[in-house]
């Protein structure tokens, strides 16, 4: 393992491993400074030294590894999406890649996608409003996410890129070809259970999460132990 003195940084550190699994990168908050989130620290896994240290002078999250390793990408709060080697932390390129995108912004792991945020509502008191998906090498918007009952608490891209994993009140699997949600996935606090639930009505779960579904018809509430029992 490798120790990270945090005690002048946020609560909140995102971070990348290299493909090889022999490095990894932290963002921090620089020490003596105001700036949240505006420094990447490179470890190396093998002899838990640090590589090196690139300082930015504005805001940054989200960075990944690309080429294989070869380089780091992520985006700043001056919206430009920057490009180092991952060797040494030096500059490759700054570029503006979507006019979208800031340093809340992040890339999908295989690079194909780009992940945006709006904190449009009020109501949600800063939270996530709306995510909205872009081609990274078209620009073009393939997916525009609706606001849910409450703020997002966050997104990942999952299964090589096909899906969208996002969480609001419950997790929700979005396809990225289609734009469409594929399923509900309600989890239960202090227990593993779990129900999926599909857009068309199909279901799954543990059977302690399937104890906790029913079918509404009208005013009658039907436990699905009942309504199994009338059709088989």
């Amino acid at each position: 393992s490798v120790s990270v003195n945090l005690s002048q940084t946020n609560d909140d550190h995102s971070c990348a491993l290299s493909p090889d699994l022999s490095k990894v990168i932290v963002v921090l908050q620089k020490q003596e400074s105001e700036m949240e989130n505006n420094t990447i620290v490179c470890y190396n896994l093998i002899n838990k030294k640090q590589l090196w240290t690139y300082v930015s002078k504005s805001m940054i999250s989200n960075p990944v590894y690309s080429d294989n390793g070869k380089t780091i990408r992520f985006f700043n709060e001056a919206k430009a999406c920057i490009t180092l080697d991952a060797l040494n932390g030096k500059v490759i390129s700054t570029a503006s890649l979507i006019p979208q995108a800031d340093y809340t912004s992040q890339f999908s792991p295989g690079q194909k996608y780009i992940i945006t945020k709006s904190f449009k509502n009020e109501l949600f008191f800063g939270g996530i409003s709306n995510y909205e998906v872009y081609d990274a090498s078209t620009k073009k918007q393939v997916l525009a996410l609706p606001q849910q009952r409450v703020a997002y608490k966050g997104a990942i891209f999952v299964s090589n890129d096909r899906f969208l994993l996002t969480q609001d009140e419950d997790l929700k699997l979005w396809d990225l070809a289609s734009g469409k949600l594929m399923a509900r996935i309600i989890l239960f606090q202090k227990t593993d259970d779990w129900i999926l639930i599909t857009p068309d009505g199909r279901f799954d779960g543990s059977q302690g999460g399937l104890n906790q579904l029913y079918y509404v018809k009208g005013r009658d509430i039907i436990p699905l132990e009942q309504l199994y029992e009338g059709f088989y």
